[in-house]
């Protein structure tokens, strides 16, 4: 289906917008991430976390980040499937550094 040129328009702004919310994105998640390697793992801190893990899990592919977004969503499983994540744990260090890698291609722009 091609789409009109107002529609165009309006998807590439929507694009250019979400593009600009990913430092603030990212910068949310280090806060959790490093607040948990700090302070332990809260329950106010896992569930910020988990949050802004999972939405970016389901609306970077819409934008045409999947690299960001299969980062997003193999962090999201582990998150899901815990109550607690301890932030030395190997596991977990990995993929939120694959999380951020991701983060820094797209923000740099060489995704």
């Amino acid at each position: 289906m091609k789409l009109s040129p107002r529609a165009q328009e309006l998807l590439a702004r929507q694009q250019a917008k979400y593009m600009r919310s990913l430092p603030e994105k990212k910068a949310r998640i280090e806060q959790c991430w490093h607040a948990i390697r700090r302070q332990g793992c809260t329950p106010e801190f896992l569930g910020k976390l988990k949050t802004e893990v999972h939405r970016l899990s389901g609306s970077a592919p819409g934008y045409g980040l999947e690299a960001l977004g299969q980062a997003a969503h193999k962090l999201d499983l582990l998150l899901t499937s815990c109550n607690d994540i301890d932030a030395a744990d190997a596991e977990s260090a990995e993929l939120m550094g694959a999380l951020f890698h991701a983060f820094d291609e797209v923000i740099d722009g060489t995704a």
